[in-house]
């Protein structure tokens, strides 16, 4: 009898249809080398076939999901989040005497 592979074992991200909406990228070498392995680790593990753009689209959605800073930006209806008190590092403005 084959083992059912353990939850951690499995990808996160969930391939469920939702209709798609066209957006081109670019993407570094390697993050785009990753993306093509991460649907190729779907096939393996859950027999489903993960084209390059559900990786995509289902790791942003994980990503956005998990940004706290972004989950508080939407909850408050976005407003403005606070920019941090951190010294600039950039030197002096073109407006500074």
């Amino acid at each position: 009898m084959p083992k059912t592979p353990r939850a951690s074992a499995l990808p996160k991200l969930d391939f469920s249809e939702d209709p798609l909406k066209e957006l081109r990228v670019n993407v570094r070498g390697s993050v785009h080398a990753l993306i093509a392995r991460y649907a190729e680790f779907v096939e393996r593990t859950r027999g489903q076939k993960a084209d390059k753009n559900k990786v995509v689209d289902g790791g942003l959605e994980v990503f956005f999901a998990e940004d706290v800073g972004f989950q508080k930006f939407l909850k408050d209806g976005g407003a403005k989040p606070a920019v941090s008190a951190a010294p600039s590092t950039a030197g002096p403005s073109a407006t500074e005497p």
